[in-house]
């Protein structure tokens, strides 16, 4: 798993890797191009964590995520035609997240579920080092309550939901491991 996937030397990277015929997963932005996800597929890339954080362009522009949720959606979808399981991750309680900001996730997440298999949600807490730290800006009051909403929406829609980033990753690592082990029976 590469905390950092992209830069100038990925498909270098990608070439040194279409040999060993070993599934592995990866965290990225979701601006990988076409050109890219193409080679991460034939380098054995199966599985790409990301931060897809909200489905409401509000929220995105909010958290200075620099993309949209359109974008992001053609993300998921170009993964998803390739092979590449998208794994997207989100957090609900943002400062001045609105309940329509909260359903435009959820709609978000539930108009992608043909193309997930599991997601990873958590609360927002600011960094310490965050600007919104800085500001004391605080999550939203409703926070647990849009939480417990969020995965139960996602558990009635068939997908699987993780808790906090070090669940995420042990997902991404028994999914890319049992593939493998399947391969081999």
């Amino acid at each position: 798993m590469d905390n950092s996937l992209d830069g100038h030397n990925l498909m270098e990277f990608c070439r040194h890797l279409e040999g060993f015929e070993k599934p592995w997963c990866a965290q990225s932005r979701a601006e990988l191009s076409e050109k890219k996800i193409d080679a991460l597929r034939k380098a054995g890339c199966r599985l790409i964590y990301f931060g897809l954080e909200s489905g409401s362009d509000r929220t995105l522009k909010a958290l200075n995520k620099g993309i949209t949720s359109k974008e992001m959606s053609d993300f998921i979808r170009r993964l998803h035609s390739r092979g590449i399981v998208p794994f997207p991750s989100l957090m609900v309680g943002a400062p001045g997240e609105r309940r329509a900001d909260f359903e435009k996730t959820l709609l978000f997440v539930v108009d992608h579920s043909q193309y997930l298999d599991v997601v990873n949600v958590y609360p927002f807490t600011a960094s310490p080092a965050s600007e919104f730290a800085s500001q004391h800006r605080e999550p939203d009051e409703n926070t647990t309550m849009r939480l417990l909403q969020f995965i139960q929406t996602c558990q009635d829609f068939g997908l699987r939901v993780c808790v906090g980033e070090q669940s995420a990753e042990y997902v991404m690592f028994t999914r890319v491991a049992h593939s493998a082990s399947r391969r081999r029976t």
